[in-house]
């Protein structure tokens, strides 16, 4: 019984470390910043009060914030649907490739190895009106009439934000996606060979139906890594022109960080917590209800 005893302290032992991490670096954070939103906490004073749920009306009445979650779920929109094409895309093309696969995997595995900040600064020079080699060429094949940074123009921001987003995201896609259709046993595709279906048709009956759960995971990852990504936008546009890029995270770190005001932004970024674990709840309903259907 001592030995048991004993045992279980020496497990207890060996978590402790790793719990201390997640209670003091992921759940301490979060719960500080929950009681904060219900304060009126600026960002250089000790002295504050609370307000109850004023941060939170004020949220409801805040037009800036309204126009930002419609740019987040935008950018998460177009970022997933786009990345989930290219990503399987890519993965049936490597499958199908044979030991050639390999090189190519890595190959495009290439963009989600650079940190962000390269990709932004990247992108920024590309999109340069005055250096910028997406502008030379366009000037050199006449397709322009003079050079134009589509980063300060509102009609042309969004695909300037939304192409090196895909661009540094899609690998991760495409690797799970491979490594899902590896799992899938060749002799399933010999047996509907044999039975005459046409690779259409193995691709519709077999393939899809047996990727449905990683599309399922991986959709799900992507949400919560889009809806809260900051770095590319900030870095390439900081939200504007105009606030027409601006998106939820980068104005919580505006409002945190440059209008000092901590309560309302920590309200803010509560309620984009809640706003993605809804999210989040409907994917997993929505799956298991189609589960259930099957």
């Amino acid at each position: 019984m001592f030995g048991v005893k004993r045992a279980n302290l020496t497990v207890w032992l060996f978590l402790l470390p790793a719990l201390a991490a997640v209670v003091f670096i992921l759940l301490y954070p979060m719960v500080d910043g929950i009681v904060m939103s219900f304060t009126n906490r600026f960002f250089s004073y000790d002295n504050y009060s609370f307000v109850g749920l004023q941060n939170y009306q004020l949220i409801k009445e805040d037009p800036v914030f309204r126009r930002a979650l419609v740019n987040t779920v935008r950018l998460t929109s177009y970022t997933i649907i786009l990345n989930t094409a290219i990503g399987f895309g890519l993965a049936c093309l490597v499958n199908s490739a044979g030991s050639a696969g390999k090189f190519f995997r890595i190959l495009y595995f290439v963009p989600w190895i650079l940190p962000s900040t390269v990709v932004a600064f990247a992108f920024r020079w590309l999109y340069n009106d005055s250096y910028g080699y997406i502008n030379y060429l366009l000037l050199k094949w006449h397709l322009i009439a003079q050079p134009v940074n589509p980063l300060v123009r509102s009609e042309l921001v969004w695909p300037a934000i939304i192409i090196p987003s895909v661009w540094f995201s899609y690998p991760f896609v495409m690797l799970v996606f491979a490594a899902a259709l590896k799992s899938i046993h060749p002799s399933i595709y010999e047996a509907a060979q044999i039975d005459g279906a046409s690779r259409s048709q193995t691709f519709w009956k077999i393939t899809l139906p047996a990727m449905k759960s990683t599309f399922m995971m991986v959709t799900i990852l992507q949400i919560i890594w889009e809806f809260a990504s900051f770095d590319l936008v900030y870095l390439m546009t900081r939200g504007g022109p105009a606030n027409s890029t601006l998106t939820l995270s980068v104005y919580i770190y505006k409002m945190a960080f440059e209008y000092k005001k901590i309560g309302y932004a920590c309200a803010m970024a509560t309620a984009m917590f809640v706003i993605l674990a809804v999210v989040i709840i409907l994917c997993f309903i929505i799956y298991k209800y189609g589960e259930k259907e099957r």
